[in-house]
Order: structure tokens, then C-alpha cells, then sequence
């Protein structure tokens, strides 16, 4: 509970700790138990409702929006494939209502096994807690990363749904508008910018926050539970009335959207208020409000990486760890940038991959935590120089050797070279890694050189936050 605070100096405090440059800036290796951070100035909003809201998101976005499972196989049918259209047929939500009422967000749990007939209620529910997506380009790389939001949090009697977009890549924000605005075409939809929001980050790394955590989602945002409009609505204003989270002072109307990020277990929760709202949160004080870098570290801690970390580069989503991060459905059906994500997670997976990466000694001079590092292999690993080669090798021309005129020279590969960190404390960091050098399916941990002013600092990739 925020105790004897001022919600204005509160507020006051806060943007003052929001205008913070995230660029150039040097993030703290020291990180709260617990804490309360505003995403205020590092988020932009867009709200899309009407008729055709639901079935307009779920054509642009990875996750699944709607009740509906495709067969990846159409001549035979599994164990699976009954499983699921039974999955499918135990939400009870009709056309009408997806059209007609402010119904919520579907939640697909695909790490539920679809052939075990005990794990499959957990797998599917209609909930009004938001969800982490990409929305990605015609090409397949990512347009920005998003949380959806079912607003207002409580509902309301609206014939039609409505949803927050939070976009997390703010760069991006004016382009993706224009691209919804021009997919819209006949689609029974309002698309508008939102500036009158709060949005917040909330994290307890002690065993009571934790058990606010495994409540929330073993009882109040369970999908066993929560199988039609009713019950989400039901369970999400218990939540509110048995002051779970928040304290009894908060008003439940000022609540715009909630989504527990589950982006990696017990990462945190994120609210959306009224705008100079502050969340009235149970062992929150003034204290524990704190700097925009903190969540940044927290990311790092966890291995969550957002496009915001890369310099306008061409993203892949299983670069940023989509799959991993609960961001994507693999049988919702067709979606902008569909066909390129689902043929790399059919074939040969991703060849890159964010990981978090530990400074095995201190990098002497380094002041910028968004400063890119190179990676660099360990002198003598023939693994890496045995398959650069192999990816090196020239293709067969049927055609016989081009002339001299048509062939180019390009420069030679650095095969040393297997990636660079995207940003970092001074202890830690989240680094991008080329997977001939590390193979995350059957490796926790390898050695690396991080390179600094030209000289070399030993590291150690390592992906235990995943396992």
C-alpha cells in the first residue's frame, strides 16, 4: 500500500524519473526486490474498437484472438486434432457475441501437452487480462512488440469490443498507425492514438509477491476457469473485491487494462490507469517507486529483450525469443508475416537468438549501456571454423563459372565473429548469438570474448533464465 503520499508530488516524481534518455545512459548492475516503475514515456497506446475489432487484431498479430484451430494435417486426423476442436468447442463463445460485446481476450496456453486429455481446460480461456504479441511486416520481421489489452479491465456494457494497443518500440508507433489504418479497408473498426494513459510495472521477488503471482493465475486468471464472458468477468472483479493485488482505496473504474507478463515466471505485471493515477499496490511505497532503468535491468535479469534494444535493424520474431516469451499461436491461421515465421519454425529454426550473456571481468571504459559490443569466438574452436566453412562453400552453377565482368569479390567472412551484446549493466547484458557458435537446443553456457576499445574480455553466454 502507498501510504501517506501525495499523489501529485507522487506523479511529479515519477515523469521526472520518466524523461530520462534511454539511450546514452548507464543502467544500475543493482536491482530492488520489489518495485513499481512507469512505462509512461516509453509506451505509446492506440485503441481499437467496433465490431470487427477481434477479428481485425487477430489478422495482424502472432497470437490467437479467436476460438478456432486449424489441422496442419488434412488427411488424417489425431488424437491431437479431437483434442483440440474439443479445446476449441469448450469456450463458449458465439459469432454473435465476438461481434456484439466487450467479450475479453482469448488466452492460448500452448505449453500444455494437446494429446494429455488432464492438461487440456488449462489450455484455453476467455479472460480480460492483456496478452504479449508481435505484429510483424509483409516480410515477416518484426513491426514492433505490443501487449493487447481488453479495456476497460472490469468491462462494460459496450455492444462491440475494445482493446488497447500498447506499442512497446516507440519508433515504430507512426508507421504501424499508418499500416492499420491502411489495412483497415471495409473492416467495422475505429483506430485512434491514446495519450491520456499511465502505464506501470510492478515486481515483488519475495515469496508474498511470488504468491500473488501463482494466484493470480491458479485462480483468478486460470483458463480452467474461465471458460465464458461470465466467468472472466466474475473472477476478474473477485480480484479486485479480495484486494489481492491492490488496496481497498483504488478505484476498480480507473483501471484501463492489466496483463501478468509472462514473458518469463514472476517477471511482473503491468496496469494501465487514468492519466496522474498511481496504483495503490499492498507493501509499495514512495519508496519503491522507481527509475525507467530499472525495468531495463529487469530485462536483462530475465533474459526479455524488445525490439527498442536493436538500432533499426531487420528483426526476426525467434531472434527475439517470441516463441519463448509466450508471444505467438502456431495454429491460429493467416496473419501479416505469417508464412516466413511458420516455414523457419517448421524447418531449421532460427539462426540467432538473444541470450543473456554474464562479464566474466570488469570492461574498463564502459560508460554507455547501449553501447553494441562484438562477440567474438575463443581462438581454437574448431566447431565454429569447421561449420563457417561448411555454410561457405561454393553452390553448383549449372551454368559454368560466371564471367569476370558479372562476378564480384566479396569480402571474406569473419568467421570469429558470432555476435554482439544489444545492451548491458557493466555486469550482465542481454547479447545476440549466432547459433554455429552456440547451440542453445543442447548447450546452457559457453565462453565468449566481449570486444572493447580493441582489447578482449572473457564472458559467458548462458540461458539458464530459460530452462
Amino acid at each position: 500500500m502507498i501510504s501517506g503520499i501525495r499523489v501529485g508530488s507522487l506523479v511529479s516524481s515519477i515523469r521526472l524519473f520518466s524523461t530520462c534518455k534511454v539511450n546514452f545512459t548507464k543502467i544500475p548492475s543493482t536491482l530492488p526486490s520489489k518495485g513499481l516503475i512507469s512505462l509512461k514515456n516509453n509506451s505509446n497506446f492506440l485503441k481499437i474498437s467496433g465490431k470487427d475489432a477481434s477479428i481485425f487484431i487477430n489478422g495482424l498479430t502472432t497470437i490467437k484472438l479467436l476460438p478456432q484451430h486449424l489441422k496442419k494435417n488434412q488427411t488424417t486426423i489425431s488424437n491431437a486434432d479431437i483434442n483440440n476442436e474439443n479445446i476449441v468447442n469448450s469456450i463458449q463463445l458465439s459469432n454473435d457475441l465476438i461481434n456484439n460485446s466487450n467479450w475479453g481476450i482469448l488466452h492460448e496456453n500452448e505449453e500444455f501437452d494437446p494429446t494429455n486429455e488432464d492438461e487440456l481446460p488449462m489450455r484455453l480461456g476467455i479472460r480480460r487480462d492483456g496478452r504479449y504479441s508481435n505484429i510483424l511486416r509483409a516480410n515477416g520481421r518484426i513491426f514492433s512488440d505490443v501487449f493487447i489489452y481488453p479495456t476497460p479491465f472490469l468491462g462494460n456494457n459496450d455492444e462491440f469490443p475494445s482493446y488497447l494497443i500498447e506499442i512497446l518500440n516507440k519508433s515504430q508507433f507512426k508507421p504501424l498507425l499508418m499500416m492499420l489504418k491502411l489495412h483497415k479497408l471495409r473492416a467495422n473498426v475505429e483506430i485512434s492514438e491514446i495519450n491520456n494513459i499511465d502505464s506501470w510495472f510492478y515486481y515483488d521477488d519475495a515469496s508474498e509477491g511470488n504468491e500473488i503471482y501463482d494466484s493470480l493465475l491458479d485462480q483468478y486468471f486460470a483458463n480452467a476457469n474461465s471458460k465464458d464472458i461470465g466467468s472472466s468477468k466474475t473472477l476478474s472483479e473477485l480480484f479486485i473485491k479480495n484486494k489481492v493485488l491492490f488496496d481497498f482505496d483504488i478505484d476498480p473504474n480507473s483501471i484501463l487494462g492489466l496483463a501478468i507478463d509472462q514473458r518469463n515466471d514472476y517477471f511482473g505485471i503491468r496496469i494501465l490507469m487514468n492519466e496522474g493515477s498511481v496504483p495503490q499496490i499492498h507493501n509499495i511505497s514512495e519508496k519503491d517507486i522507481l527509475p525507467y532503468e530499472n525495468y531495463t535491468n529487469r530485462r536483462i535479469k530475465y533474459g526479455i529483450v524488445e525490439t527498442s534494444d536493436f538500432a533499426n535493424a531487420s528483426i526476426l520474431p525467434f531472434e527475439c525469443n517470441l516463441d519463448w516469451m509466450h508471444g505467438i499461436n502456431y495454429d491460429k491461421g493467416c496473419y501479416i508475416g505469417q508464412e516466413l515465421t511458420i516455414r523457419t519454425w517448421t524447418g531449421n529454426g532460427a539462426t540467432r537468438r538473444v541470450l543473456p550473456i554474464i562479464f566474466n571481468e570488469e570492461i574498463k571504459g564502459l560508460n554507455d549501456s547501449y553501447e553494441k559490443l562484438e562477440l567474438k569466438a575463443i581462438v581454437g574452436n574448431e566447431e565454429v571454423e569447421e561449420k563457417t566453412k561448411e555454410e561457405e562453400k561454393p553452390v553448383y552453377n549449372p551454368f559454368g563459372k560466371p564471367s569476370s565482368s558479372s562476378s564480384s569479390s566479396r569480402p571474406r567472412r569473419d568467421v570469429s565473429k558470432v555476435g554482439e551484446v544489444l545492451i548491458n549493466n557493466g555486469k550482465e547484458g542481454l547479447a545476440k548469438v549466432e547459433k554455429r557458435y552456440f547451440d542453445w537446443d543442447n548447450e546452457e553456457s559457453k565462453q565468449v570474448n566481449v570486444v572493447h576499445d580493441g582489447k578482449l574480455y572473457n564472458a559467458t553466454i548462458n540461458t539458464n533464465v530459460w530452462n
